[in-house]
């Protein structure tokens, strides 16, 4: 991967590019060069990423940021140019491109929790006090022109590729889940086994007899039994019938048991 990135930057086309870029750059300036992006051709087309005229200008433009404030009084345009500071961008640009493209391949994806805290985290999104703004996270976004969907998906893409820089760089042991992933996408294989049935081997079933269905029931009767069901009748007696004296009320209740007992029915 790194190997075609050096191939690809060190071709005579893109340093004939790169030739212009920085002869203009001496020549305008930054801030005339940064103009001539404006146009919707990329400036470079990486697998399927293309870096577009604005992608390349804001990160010309930080890195010139970055040097103005390192150099102080003794920076100059001229300066800038003998650094080959648009060489130096694209090339980061088209690092980050495969990076990207590499680690989407073996299934580096950051987690909604990791995107989250590292917004979260960023002290450019944080108050005085040092804890994370909503309303200072909006309001840089909408300085950039990115939506926040836009912005979340750059971010996942960058720590993918951060992800990925780290396992190819250092000798240091990296998390379970980050080197099975690496391992399975490598190495991994799988095996399938595929059957097919003709349809001739699926043979029509002659229809039932009587005496086959009864032969069926009696096998599997327990599978067609139903539970006990119970009848209960029941009369209603207003409290008027009873007597109000308690020996005629238990007479009264012995007649009604005595009558069930001799087969009466409740009329």
């Amino acid at each position: 991967m790194l190997n075609s990135f050096r191939t690809f930057s060190g071709s005579f086309i893109v340093k004939i590019l790169m030739a212009l870029l920085v002869f203009s750059f001496a020549l305008w300036g930054v801030g005339d060069v940064l103009k001539t992006t404006a146009s919707n051709k990329p400036v470079a087309t990486v697998g399927g990423i293309k870096i577009t005229p604005p992608q390349f200008a804001a990160a010309l433009r930080n890195e010139n940021e970055n040097l103005r404030q390192m150099m102080g009084s003794q920076y100059s345009a001229e300066l800038a140019a003998s650094m080959q500071l648009p060489q130096r961008v694209l090339q980061r640009l088209v690092q980050q491109s495969l990076l990207t493209l590499e680690a989407k391949s073996i299934g580096i994806v950051p987690s909604d929790a990791d995107i989250l805290k590292r917004i979260t985290t960023n002290p450019s999104f944080a108050d005085s006090a040092g804890k994370f703004d909503k309303s200072q996270f909006q309001a840089i976004l909408g300085r950039t022109g990115l939506s926040e969907k836009k912005y979340i998906e750059r971010l996942r893409a960058d720590m993918a590729s951060e992800q990925l820089a780290d396992l190819l760089s250092t000798s240091v042991s990296q998390s379970e889940i980050a080197a099975r992933t690496l391992y399975e996408a490598r190495k991994g294989q799988r095996t399938a086994t595929l059957y097919t049935l003709p349809s001739s081997l699926v043979k029509n079933s002659a229809a039932p007899t009587d005496e086959n269905l009864e032969a069926y029931y009696k096998a599997h009767a327990q599978e067609f039994s139903v539970p006990e069901f119970r009848t209960l009748s029941y009369a209603t007696i207003a409290a008027s019938d009873i007597p109000t004296d308690d020996e005629a009320a238990q007479n009264f209740i012995n007649k009604i048991d005595d009558a069930f007992a001799g087969g009466s029915t409740l009329q």
